[in-house]
């Protein structure tokens, strides 16, 4: 929050206050007005440079690389932060009233704040530790595995995700440009003028989908819950129900709700890098309500996608033991991003997510009231699928290289979606030494540099060999 006022430096108040004359003193006893109050002074003080700390720290705006949502937003302050007490007076009166000294807090209650206050700063440090340490711990039963690896109906399609365009770098995919007219497609006219299958899916079942070479790059995973079941509809619900709520309560600039992917509301949430940051940073925190939906595209991302699961645990481990100031969205959870996408029409048109990392993944939810079969679709466009997506249920695709879209849900039905990603440039950041690339390249010598180029050109290579064979998965069950 920006203040209403500004401090002088110190360093010109010391010179002003040497050009005061001072009086002699005698050595007699000075008193103070009654008016005067040491407490509320200090206090003020804090606030107000507590206030321009935070505005000379502020982020720039940032435009997050995330799945369905190209809006910007406002850094967050690191969670080690305790709120300070609030100001009895606003800052901006600098008078002081009368005080009558018999209401003045006594020093044993000033001293219950302060422990009450040393308290709630050593449990919220306690709190960010434990989520620090915890980056990267979670591992899933192998029950878990069993049961999603085993009841598995594989998908194949004619894609060769090794023959993607990425960056040069390797770290974000390359920009494309697509054909196909930005509007809502029905299922019918989007058959009609492609000619792809419809693949049916009940929302429940794993179902990988495998490239031409039989390397599972995407994943309809399911549902956290058996079909039918009362509390999970009701969460279903209710999560719908809130997502709703914050469309309607949020105040975005004109023309947000129309961009590349479609004509929705979307909040970005979790940390990026990228697209004119320059260094990684902090946008919204995610509430804990989606936190059942996190831990199901957790598990379905460690089960299915091992190679990249220890790649992100390395990289985004090290990326939060290195700066304190960055908030994860979950704990234990390696997904850094997340954005809700609040529709009421959730629809993206065709894209890919350029800025996320090439060989890393996008998990995403569906949401909200519409028939799968008649509309809700996900479109993997390079591979020529039309997929059912039932509410309720979550896909996983490497968003940065498989173009995607969705079919047009009918007239008065609600759709919404949650995504999770990590944003190319934070791999980058790690990779480089915590710092720019001109920093980092400017500090290597001739031959330092060939090896950094010969690192490039194998990034590609090194990161589809991290796309795993259902053969592979299955034995490593057993």
């Amino acid at each position: 929050m920006t203040p209403e006022y500004a401090l002088p430096s110190l360093g010109s108040f010391f010179r002003d206050a040497s050009k005061v004359a001072k009086p002699p003193w005698n050595g007699e006893r000075l008193e103070t007005s009654s008016e005067f109050e040491l407490d509320s002074l200090v206090q003020r003080a804090v606030t107000r440079s507590a206030a321009q700390f935070w505005t000379a720290q502020a982020e720039p705006d940032i435009t997050p690389p995330n799945n369905d949502s190209p809006l910007p937003s406002p850094a967050s302050p690191p969670t080690a932060c305790v709120p300070l007490p609030a100001v009895t007076r606003a800052p901006s009166d600098l008078s002081t009233p009368p005080v009558d000294i018999g209401t003045q807090a006594k020093p044993k209650n000033r001293a219950k704040r302060r422990s009450r206050e040393k308290r709630k700063a050593s449990r919220a440090k306690s709190v960010l530790e434990a989520d620090r340490t915890q980056f990267g711990t979670y591992q899933v039963p192998k029950a878990s595995l069993s049961k999603h690896r085993g009841l598995s109906k594989p998908l194949a399609s004619r894609f060769d995700v090794s023959t993607s365009k990425v960056a040069s770098s390797s770290f974000v995919g390359a920009r494309r440009k697509f054909d196909l007219e930005k509007k809502l497609w029905s299922l019918e006219e989007l058959q009609l003028a492609t000619g792809f299958p419809v693949h049916s899916w009940d929302g429940h079942t794993p179902t990988p989908i495998h490239d031409s070479k039989g390397r599972i790059f995407a994943l309809c995973g399911g549902q956290p819950a058996a079909p039918g079941s009362a509390d999970w509809d009701a969460d279903l619900a209710h999560a719908a129900e809130l997502l709703e709520e914050a469309r309607r309560n949020l105040r975005l600039p004109p023309g947000s709700r129309d961009h590349r992917r479609g004509s929705f509301t979307a909040v970005p949430s979790g940390i990026t890098h990228g697209n004119g940051t320059t260094r990684p940073c902090n946008a919204h925190h995610s509430p804990h309500n989606a936190q059942v939906i996190n831990h199901l595209s957790q598990t379905l991302f460690a089960a299915w996608f091992p190679g990249q699961y220890e790649y992100y645990n390395a990289c985004l481990g090290a990326l939060f033991a290195q700066d304190t100031q960055l908030r994860r969205n979950y704990s234990n959870s390696v997904f850094p991003a997340a954005t809700y996408n609040v529709g009421p029409s959730t629809v993206c048109c065709l894209h890919i997510d350029d800025a996320n990392l090439p060989f890393g993944i996008c998990a995403i939810t569906a949401l909200g009231n519409y028939d799968p079969k008649l509309g809700g679709h996900i479109v993997l466009w390079d591979c020529g699928l039309i997929i059912e997506f039932p509410p309720g249920s979550t896909i996983l695709i490497p968003s940065a290289v498989v173009a995607h879209m969705n079919v047009a849900v009918r007239p008065g039905e609600t759709r919404y979606s949650f995504t999770q990603y990590a944003a190319g440039g934070l791999f980058r950041w790690v990779e480089h030494g915590f710092q720019k690339d001109g920093s980092f390249f400017s500090q290597l010598d001739d031959e330092a540099l060939a090896v950094q180029k010969e690192l490039e050109t194998r990034r590609w290579a090194g990161g589809v060999d991290m796309f795993s064979k259902l053969s592979d998965l299955v034995g490593a069950t057993k």
